[in-house]
């Protein structure tokens, strides 16, 4: 009778063992928890360098400028990624398929999400160009308005730097939006940096001189006697660059559309790859399980 019992156990569970041999795909497994746990580590490094980025320029209670803070955006999508990375990894360890659900639709969702903005920007160009014009004059309005360079400001000089060009639309967005360049008749006589620009605009480059960008603008009413004496007002076409930001980056995506679109269908290939091995990985779980 014991023996009986037992070669009955060892055949139930032997035939659970082929069952999860022959319905368990190790490749589908081992690559969905290979590649959540490389995304997993990426978004860790993305929260880490948002989070020293925001806590070394004015911490976390600081909310001026939190909308347009880079450390912000890096955490954001940080997060996202943590918590996509997370469930895609300990769901196909453990083979759980509530833990597999979440990351299948979260990453159905963030798919959606993508194409849906895509399409926005495709045909509504107008309208975030504009959109990008407001933020980036939000931006300007909030550069070295602290003692600590911040990430936003960092940004800022690296686009202008990059794409050779200053302010939103133009470098006069500088005198207008931004209290450390306003220009007027009281401040150009008091401040060095008024009716200026961030050094970053200069043709000539930063390096070289830090107040290249100062004083090129001429306040309103300014004596013909006065802007005479700067004549950094006259050549200013050849001191700084003449063209807004929002265009010049516009006009560089639009230059490298096929750059860009590959790379882009790289990463909606992945995305459809997670999606698909998510659902079979579910699948073949569900079924084990019913086998059992």
């Amino acid at each position: 009778m014991g023996v009986s019992r037992m070669a009955t156990m060892r055949k139930s569970v032997r035939k659970q063992f082929e069952v999860r041999k022959e319905h368990v795909a190790p490749f589908v497994k081992f690559s969905l928890f290979i590649f959540n746990t490389i995304a997993w580590i990426i978004s860790c490094g993305l929260m880490a360098v948002g989070i020293y980025s925001r806590a070394i320029s004015g911490g976390f209670w600081d909310l001026s400028g939190f909308t347009t803070d880079p450390s912000v955006l890096l955490i954001g999508v940080g997060t996202i990624f943590f918590f996509v990375g997370l469930c895609g990894a300990i769901g196909s360890l453990r083979e759980n398929i509530s833990v597999l659900k979440v990351f299948h639709y979260v990453l159905i969702v963030l798919l959606l999400s993508e194409l849906i903005s895509g399409l926005c920007i495709y045909f509504l160009q107008a309208k975030v160009q504009e959109l990008a014009v407001s933020a980036t004059l939000r931006a300007i309005s909030q550069f070295q308005t602290t003692n600590k360079a911040t990430a936003l400001d960092d940004a800022i000089r690296e686009v202008q730097v990059r794409f050779e060009c200053c302010g939103a639309r133009h470098p006069s967005d500088w005198s207008r939006h931004s209290r450390y360049f306003e220009c007027t008749k009281d401040t150009f006589s008091e401040l060095i940096s008024a009716c200026g620009v961030p050094p970053a605009c200069c043709r000539m480059g930063a390096s070289l001189n830090a107040q290249c960008g100062y004083k090129v603008f001429a306040y309103p009413n300014m004596t013909q006697a006065l802007m005479d004496m700067y004549p950094r007002i006259k050549k200013r076409g050849t001191i700084i660059w003449s063209g807004g930001c929002v265009e010049a980056v516009f006009e560089w995506i639009k230059s490298n559309w096929l750059v860009l679109g590959i790379l882009c269908g790289v990463v909606i290939v992945i995305q459809l790859l997670g999606i698909e091995f998510s659902r079979r990985l579910i699948e073949q779980i569900w079924y084990l399980q019913t086998q059992l």
